[in-house]
């Protein structure tokens, strides 16, 4: 799995990609959570 841009996803989305991925985390101003994955 691998990500071009930033998605948005819910904690719950983050638990299950994290196996395997590494994840960067970034909170908007409007609480939203942000991810850049790519190859760990």
């Amino acid at each position: 799995m691998r990500f071009d841009r930033p998605m948005r996803v819910s904690a719950r989305d983050v638990e299950r990609v994290w196996g395997g991925q590494w994840l960067r985390p970034s909170h908007s101003p409007v609480g939203e959570v942000w991810l850049v994955a790519g190859d760990a």
